[in-house]
């Protein structure tokens, strides 16, 4: 009785330690060979490689991701494999799975400056100096007013960071080319894919609920 009851003492320990000095950072989607700074937490999360496992009805049943936590410099702090009830640990920061999510990528064709790839928040920068980034999609039967999906919303912005230009680009009817002020954009294709989804936790009462746990 001592032993289960001190378990769960120590469980609740590390749950109040965590709500009350941790941090964290959710929503995070990453694509293979991807990696995104978590600056609030002084960390870089990559991912090398990501499995979707799907039962025979294509229903998902697990993400299993390789992944390398490292700091803003680059050292490596900790790397394997994740998945169901299987986070990253490292000290009081753990990576958890969160599944996946779609993922909708596009390539652009810009008159003059050459063919762009973009996915997610991605912002890509032309010869020339201004970027392109994508604000939205529409879905293949989706409508806003008069424009119809699959399709687009990107913007135009300048040297600075600045957005210039918003605008559509679309399948159909006749969307598939547009002017964005003195650039003429073509939509060449759309497409999409499931990526993992990440949890990262500043966790200091981890280890007392993991010690928990065991006893």
């Amino acid at each position: 009785e001592v032993l289960v009851h001190l378990g769960f003492l120590l469980v609740f320990a590390g749950y109040v330690l965590g709500s009350g000095w941790g941090a964290r950072v959710q929503d995070l989607s990453l694509a293979p060979g991807g990696q995104r700074e978590i600056e609030s937490l002084g960390l870089r999360l990559k991912v090398e490689s990501t499995e979707i496992k799907t039962d025979q009805m294509g229903n998902d049943l697990d993400t299993v991701s390789k992944v390398i936590l490292t700091d803003l410099a680059g050292n490596e702090i900790k790397s394997g494999t994740i998945s169901i009830n299987h986070p990253l640990i490292a000290g009081s920061t753990v990576v958890y799975p969160n599944g996946n999510i779609e993922d909708s990528s596009l390539q652009v064709e810009v008159e003059g400056q050459g063919v762009f790839a973009l996915s997610g928040e991605s912002r890509v920068q032309m010869p020339d100096g201004r970027g392109l980034e994508i604000r939205g999609f529409l879905g293949e039967g989706q409508k806003w007013g008069k424009k119809e999906g699959p399709g687009v919303f990107l913007t135009l912005s300048g040297k600075d960071g600045s957005g210039l230009f918003t605008g559509f680009l679309g399948f159909y009817p006749a969307g598939r080319s547009a002017q964005f002020g003195s650039a003429n954009l073509n939509l060449v294709s759309i497409g999409s894919t499931k990526i993992a989804a990440f949890w990262v936790h500043r966790d200091p009462g981890i280890q007392l609920v993991l010690m928990g746990a065991l006893i």
